[in-house]
């Protein structure tokens, strides 16, 4: 029988477990006898750190044990009789039974089948079976044993399931059993079967406080070497089994006190962020004798680590990951999977992310036959041709009655592109070929080869943890050695990155960190953490405590059933975890957050409201209003010295000489931004700012009006111009819009831009009954696309105001001149909606325009000239002119207000104030003004 210890939850157990093993050890330091098992990896090597520095207090001479996680144990205790099958050729067994087994009876279990071809599906199919095979045997066992629980439960619906689910997984076993190899959680069966199990070693149990079936009768057959260090007083020993293990029962009901001081809600995660600095600061402050290396943050939600450590680094604190990036997420992963989405699809959104990758930046950046910035180009090209997918069929620039023109415009774009794509295809080559299985490991090492991973400094290796990315890689390439040859599929280069990519998904890399660091942590790491202090954010249902309950084969009325992991073991296990982290730290918090980062509503944890010896139910009750009612109160800007917000804008910097020189001619459109924010004017025409984004699934609004612009001004300027027929109108205008579409090469692009194209087809057509109007009213088109300056004297500083005027008409009987500016969004506002609200101007385009009609037109500003939009909304009874009726008074408002603000440019009047909106047409900039920043 184990032998269990109970050391009490007072202290950290991890330094109660090293004078325990100090003490069994008192005449010396050699721990070689012992065995020694924890629930993590961090645990065992801060084990080994105190471990150490206990031996050098005692001056022993130290000798360690051997440390491993329970998963390790097993191989520890008993000699395989045969090779285990490797990850990848397990994997392959499956989706060989798969593929072998009757598609009817498949699709009963697995629903729609995959193509034969189709390889990648194949191996997701093969591996959720081999997940919950693996899960079965850990708990002793099998799909056949499943099938007798279901009968009994009476659920004759699901018998036919699990009766295929039996077959598949025996010919499983026994497609490995007829290449000689061994499924691990089959042969650790069978070795319980035959008693194989044995150790000669002291077995120490530290803290494992919830195991399996399969680990249970392990540990039982090597009872009489084996002990259970049990974190908790012995007056809960009845929480626990023989084996150490948690009784969930009992952990159902025993109370839970977290203080109501140390219970913190949070609005959203950027304010959880804060709360956090917030709470280290006090925790600090009221206790002298802490440090930062004493406070330690679990986070169940890892999502939260990048705000908290952003604003960290804010307020000058740092905080370390310890909780592990998964490799997946690291550069050498995210290049494989953009180059697995690219070389599969063609895609273009595959390529932008795949050029941005900063390896891939830094490889083109030495393709001399790339002379353009290729971000800027991506940008381009996409705006202009809205593309899915690149290299099937390129656009046709010369397509068009006006071929030079179209070719000048669009031509520059494809022709750069049709570089980029090559030179990305001459790297990545043979990757999108097929090849077998064992055979990939030359092309793809090749290929991080040419873009020069050795020239990476220490940093860099060290940060992307690229050495760890490259020993997995050597493992899966050895791994694929060892697929039986009869079963070595072909495989595409995209096919096998993408297998690559997901096998690193459940891998993580330990990671250094700095002793004056705080660390953020796991929920699970936590109660075994030695500092003073404990920090939980995240304190929230649904992560505390997890719950499963959409298992596709296992759902948790069945895993109850079958004694497995079900979600009374995860609460027992969460609420002992909350309990040992309340007890063996000194001082903890507890921040549940009232939103997600996509705003969705959540709980605080059920774990707040378990029965207590303080608890009522009017407690429960205001607990939870207090929840639901909370406003945030907490002062941010004092987390940064200075007694200002980190999310304050960065400030304008002074501006160089040529920058105002140039700042002297402004383009009519400008005003508008100045009057929407003096810093918005800053970003977008002092440093040139603009939006980059090759992600919209379909014409934004200025490509939309621009294509619109293009045939209206043919129109504009030609012999049709002052045709009364609108039919005659309506096929110029389908005609031209052809011609434009043509050059566009629409068929490669998103469908939403065919959607887009009928919307416009039906404006046009419109739009030639309202032209036929105008003409028949006797209104003629005078000039269109026509460039215009207005030039003035503000305090001895010449400016010069310039615009490029849609179209002006004339009235000959009326000697009425008319400024008109196309507008094709979809709302369709007024000229008074769009430059004026509350009587105050907001944009003074038209106005502006009235002052810069051509001189050889010979109109004066005191002549009779109306302004107006011809507007062409979503709306098509709307579509027609708009004239805005501004008086004289007002018009001469607006060029007092343009000299003031040219003036205001001239003096860089550019500091944004936080009473500022961002409308809008302006909101590209909110990031930048860290609007919403990081919530």
């Amino acid at each position: 029988m184990i032998n269990r210890i109970f050391l009490g939850w007072d202290r950290p157990p991890l330094h109660v477990a090293t004078e325990w093993l100090a003490q069994r050890e008192a005449s010396g330091g050699d721990f070689r006898r012992y065995l020694i098992v924890l629930p993590t990896s961090r645990a065992i090597r801060r084990l080994q750190e105190l471990m150490a520095q206990e031996a050098a207090s005692r001056s022993w001479p130290y000798y360690p044990p051997r440390m491993l996680t329970i998963g390790q144990l097993p191989e520890r205790l008993y000699e395989p009789k045969r090779p285990f099958a490797e990850s990848a050729t397990q994997t392959l067994a499956w989706v060989r039974v798969l593929q072998e087994f009757d598609k009817e009876r498949l699709a009963q279990v697995l629903g729609r089948l995959p193509e034969r071809s189709d390889l990648r599906r194949w191996w997701a199919l093969a591996e959720l079976l081999q997940s919950m095979h693996r899960e079965l045997a850990s708990d002793r066992l099998d799909c056949q044993r499943v099938l007798d629980a279901v009968g009994d439960m009476g659920q004759d619906d699901e018998r036919s399931r699990w009766e295929i689910l039996v077959s598949l997984e025996q010919r499983y076993l026994q497609c490995l059993d007829d290449v000689g190899l061994w499924d691990r959680q089959t042969a650790r069966l069978v070795a319980l079967d035959r008693q194989e199990f044995a150790t000669d070693q002291q077995l120490i149990l530290i803290g494992l406080a919830d195991l399996n079936r399969t680990t249970r009768d392990i540990l039982d057959a090597v009872a009489d070497a084996a002990t259970a260090l049990v974190f908790a007083p012995d007056a809960v020993a009845d929480g626990f089994d023989a084996h150490g293990c948690l009784r969930p029962d009992f952990w159902h009901v025993y109370p839970i006190e977290i203080p109501d001081a140390s219970w913190r809600i949070a609005e959203s995660p950027l304010e959880a962020g804060y709360r956090v600095l917030a709470e280290m600061a006090g925790l600090l402050e009221s206790d002298p004798g802490l440090g930062p290396h004493d406070v330690t943050v679990a986070l169940p939600d890892e999502s939260l680590l990048p705000v908290l450590q952003t604003l960290a680094r804010s307020a000058g604190i740092q905080i370390d990951d310890a909780i592990g990036r998964p490799l997946d997420q690291t550069p050498l992963f995210h290049w494989m999977a953009s180059v697995a989405d690219w070389v599969t699809s063609r895609r273009f959104a595959a390529l932008a992310e795949l050029v941005r990758h900063p390896w891939m930046e830094r490889w083109l950046s030495g393709q001399s036959e790339l002379d353009v910035n290729v971000a800027t180009l991506l940008d381009e090209y996409h705006g202009t041709f809205l593309p899915q997918t690149l290299g099937h069929r390129w656009p046709d620039v010369a397509a068009g009655a006006d071929d030079s023109r179209l070719a000048r415009r669009y031509g520059r774009l494809v022709r750069s592109m049709k570089r980029l794509v090559a030179s990305i295809d001459r790297l990545l080559g043979e990757l999108g070929a097929t090849r077998p299985l064992d055979q990939w490991r030359t092309p793809i090492m090749e290929r991080l080869d040419r873009l020069g991973l050795d020239q990476l400094d220490e940093a860099t290796w060290a940060s992307s943890q690229l050495a760890d990315g490259l020993s997995h890689l050597e493992e899966l390439f050895e791994g694929w050695q060892r697929v039986p040859t009869a079963w070595m599929p072909r495989v595409s280069g995209g096919e096998l990155l993408q297998w690559v990519v997901h096998s690193a998904a459940s891998i993580r890399p330990g990671r250094p960190v700095s002793d004056e660091a705080i660390e953020a942590v796991g929920w699970l790491e936590i109660p075994w953490d030695d500092g003073e202090a404990a920090i939980v954010c995240g304190f929230n249902e649904g992560l505390i405590p997890q719950a499963i309950n959409a298992d596709p084969f296992l759902p948790n009325r069945l895993r109850s059933r079958l004694g497995i992991d079900d979600n009374a073991r995860r609460y027992a296990r969460d609420a002992y975890a909350a309990l040992l982290t309340m007890h063996a730290h000194r001082q903890s918090r507890w921040i549940s957050l009232r939103r997600s980062a996509d705003g969705d509503p959540l709980r605080p944890s059920r774990l707040l409201f378990q029965p207590g010896q303080s608890k009522t139910a009017r407690r429960e009750a205001d607990r939870i209003l207090d929840f639901v009612r909370y406003e945030s109160s907490l002062e941010v800007s004092l987390l940064r010295s200075g007694g200002t917000s980190c999310l304050d804008p960065p400030p304008p910097r002074k501006m160089r000489s040529a920058d105002r020189d140039r700042l002297r001619s402004l383009h009519a459109t400008a005003f508008r931004d100045y009057l929407t924010s003096p810093y918005y004017f800053y970003l977008r025409r002092v440093l040139g700012l603009s939006p980059i984004d090759d992600e919209q699934l379909e014409w934004d609004g200025g490509t939309f009006g621009n294509l619109a612009h293009r045939v209206l001004d043919t129109f504009g300027t030609s012999d049709l111009k002052s045709a009364t027929d609108a039919e005659e109108i309506q096929r110029f205008l389908w005609d031209a819009l052809d011609r434009e579409v043509a050059a566009l090469g629409v068929e490669q692009s998103v469908p939403t831009v065919a959607l887009q194209l009928e919307q416009l087809r039906h404006r046009l057509d419109v739009w030639a009954e309202r032209q036929a109007e105008l003409a028949t009213e006797g209104w003629e088109i005078v000039t269109t696309e026509v460039t215009g300056t207005w030039s003035f004297t503000e305090r001895d500083v010449d400016f010069e105001v310039r615009g490029r005027i849609d179209r002006i008409d004339r009235h000959a009987e009326r000697g009425v001149y008319r400024i008109l500016d196309y507008k094709t969004s979809d709302s369709g506002a007024s000229p008074e909606k769009t430059h004026r609200t509350r009587e105050q101007w907001i944009d003074l385009q038209l106005p502006l325009y009235r002052l810069m009609i051509p001189k050889h037109l010979d109109v004066q500003v005191d002549d009779a000239v109306e302004l107006g939009f011809f507007l062409l909304p979503k709306k098509l009874e709307s579509i027609g002119v708009e004239i805005a009726e501004w008086s004289d008074t007002e018009l001469v408002e607006a060029q007092q207000l343009a000299r003031s603000i040219a003036w205001r440019i001239w003096n860089e009047e550019f500091d944004w104030s936080s009473d500022d909106t961002i409308p809008d047409h302006a909101d590209d900039i909110a990031p930048i003004l860290r609007k919403d920043m990081l919530a």
